[in-house]
């Protein structure tokens, strides 16, 4: 009996040692080195002006890190930040390297604008410059464009339109006509967005 327990206790030392042993391989063998290669994102949101630092864990840090994006503008992008530049959505894909393994994987990035934001794109007789439209006639045509924060053209929006100084002015869709003499000031609500836009207007 005795020898029986003495087999089994050294099975059982003998046992724990190569449990430990093995643990012990594969902790100081399993390293960066001989591990597969692997890179990962998260989809980023930011305003213009942020910046966004560690968009990305690689399992490797000896990797060489490569990207590309499908649109300019939006973004400036190294391997250690992203920072928003225009509003705008755009997609990276991210490339890690590293002897003859790779990696990739893909992130959205949307950058913001604090706000809603228009395009007035002159017509007839007139030109926007500094905020302010300069009317080189009486009469003098315009289109006005709106934007959301993502840099969207948001459509179908009504205008309600004040004008000062007996100014008259007439929409159709995005199109203004404004007959005006005298200097005045377009007042515009777009209540379905809860957003202002005020123009002055200088008569030349």
């Amino acid at each position: 009996m005795n020898k029986r327990v003495s087999s089994l206790l050294i099975s059982l030392l003998f046992l724990a040692l190569s449990t430990i042993l093995l643990l012990v391989y594969f902790i100081f063998n399993n390293d960066s080195e001989n591990s597969p290669l692997s890179l990962y994102g998260n989809d980023i949101s930011l305003q213009v002006g942020e910046s966004v630092y560690n968009y990305y864990q690689v399992s490797n840090k000896d990797a060489e890190i490569s990207f590309y994006i499908d649109k300019e503008g939006i973004i400036s992008i190294d391997k250690n930040k992203i920072t928003g530049v225009n509003a705008g959505e755009v997609c990276v894909n991210l490339t890690a390297k590293y002897q003859n393994q790779i990696s990739k994987t893909q992130i959205n990035v949307k950058v913001y604008n604090d706000n809603y934001t228009i395009q007035l794109n002159t017509i007839e007789n007139c030109y926007f410059e500094d905020s302010t439209l300069f009317m080189t006639s009486n009469v003098c045509a315009f289109q006005l464009e709106v934007f959301d924060k993502l840099n969207n053209k948001i459509d179908n929006l009504k205008f309600r339109i004040n004008t000062t100084n007996s100014a008259q002015i007439i929409q159709n869709l995005f199109v203004f006509q404004l007959k005006s003499e005298k200097n005045c000031t377009i007042s515009i609500s777009l209540e379905e967005i809860d957003f202002n836009i005020v123009i002055n207007v200088i008569r030349l």
